[in-house]
């Protein structure tokens, strides 16, 4: 019996980056990312665009 290999994604570079320390990013039920503010009590929503990419155009 042969073990399963799982691949692991890649991280794309946003164009946009965000104005502050970014952390503990996390993927919610509804497709936006929440990420806080490593500095701050701040979180961060991203939505993604038409196309449910993050890389050129969350708001």
């Amino acid at each position: 019996m042969g073990a399963a290999i799982a691949r692991a994604q890649t991280w794309t570079a946003l164009a946009n980056q965000p104005p502050f320390a970014a952390s503990n990013p996390l993927l919610l039920t509804d497709g936006t990312v929440i990420a806080h503010n490593a500095c701050a009590p701040d979180w961060w929503r991203l939505t993604p665009d038409d196309r449910g990419s993050y890389v050129n155009d969350a708001r």
